[in-house]
């Protein structure tokens, strides 16, 4: 009140006398004060935050200490208030606050699925459960220029973070959905959560990858496979090593000897023609050899010939599915196989 005096247009009047609807206010007696002076009449979930960043400025403290927000940290946010029709107030594990401008992180709102900032303000007002639901996926806050907390780029940090440590422990990879772009050079820009990362065409297919613009705006489950700083940073990432990883279980799931399988020609050598062959979801991920031995009198002639050229397709038999020093080998032939009874 002392900081209106003067202020003959200002209305203390609601503020003077007991609550009894409308715009007359009483004390908040849940907020904790410093000084029994003070009174507070704002009865909103963010009073409390609102009225220690009041005391710390007029002590000439900021809200935030500044040996915790320097440009670049990262902060886990653990609470969320709402404080105006587009900002929030975020409390951090390292005991900090910071006020987070939704008109500035259109990014972040369209990641997890809000269309506009109202929408945001508007959940966490309505329900304590969507705000913890929201905490739990685990928002990180960024700063960023002029001292500014960004969601989007704690967002992008912290994956960034987990494709590392992927990068670097081997013994649990982990898959992600990436969705196809654009062609870039001889591979793909894909985007993973926001992440732009890199496709070489060779780590695009389990096989040889014969149509570029097949997998233009698709999304594929992807591995993180390296970290590159020149010429642009960034990651590479790999659907040849998602496929190759889930191949053993496919083998085993989908295959058995003497099965059709509708084959495509990728190369040749003196030995026979490698081919590829459908998965049950129809991606060219079943790679094998027709060998010499197994081939027929007329289609060894034709091989011989030197008939067949990459991508022609044509119907065979699996002929063996055998592991060798951990890969896959199957062998395929262009006749039914004679099936033995197991012994």
């Amino acid at each position: 009140k002392v900081l209106c005096q003067g202020n003959d247009d200002f209305d203390w009047t609601p503020y003077e006398h007991g609550y009894c609807g409308g715009n007359s206010l009483v004390v908040n007696p849940s907020v904790k004060v410093k000084n029994k002076k003070h009174k507070v009449y704002c009865h909103e979930s963010y009073a409390q935050e609102l009225y220690d960043m009041f005391v710390n400025h007029m002590e000439g403290r900021s809200f935030v200490e500044s040996k915790d927000m320097v440009k670049g940290s990262l902060h886990n946010v653990t609470n969320v208030s709402v404080v105006s029709d587009h900002e929030i107030l975020i409390d951090t594990a390292a005991g900090s606050s910071a006020i987070v401008d939704l008109t500035k992180e259109r990014q972040y709102l369209e990641n997890i699925g809000i269309s506009d900032y109202n929408e945001l303000i508007y959940n966490l007002k309505a329900s304590k459960t969507y705000k913890q639901s929201l905490i739990d996926t685990g928002v990180v806050g960024k700063v960023v220029n002029g001292g500014r907390i960004s969601l989007w780029e704690g967002h992008l940090s912290k994956i960034e973070r987990e494709f590392m440590d992927q990068i670097n422990n081997t013994a649990k990879p982990c898959a992600y959905y990436a969705e196809v772009k654009e062609i870039n050079g001889g591979g793909y820009t894909v985007d993973i959560m926001g992440v732009q990362c890199f496709m070489p065409g060779s780590l695009a297919a389990a096989g040889i990858l014969t149509d570029f613009n097949a997998l233009l705006g698709k999304t594929i489950p992807v591995m993180i496979v390296n970290y590159i700083r020149t010429p642009k940073p960034g990651f590479v990432v790999s659907y040849k090593k998602y496929l190759n990883a889930i191949l053993p279980q496919k083998i085993e799931n989908e295959l058995s000897v003497g099965m059709e399988v509708y084959t495509r020609v990728t190369g040749t050598s003196k030995n026979g023609i490698f081919i590829q062959f459908k998965d049950s979801e129809g991606e060219w991920l079943f790679s094998g050899l027709i060998h010499r031995s197994v081939m027929s009198k007329d289609f060894e002639k034709r091989f011989d010939s030197r008939e067949f050229r990459n991508g022609d397709e044509f119907k065979a038999f699996i002929h063996n599915i055998v592991e060798v020093d951990g890969k896959w080998r199957i062998v395929v032939g262009d006749k039914m196989p004679e099936l033995k009874e197991e012994t």
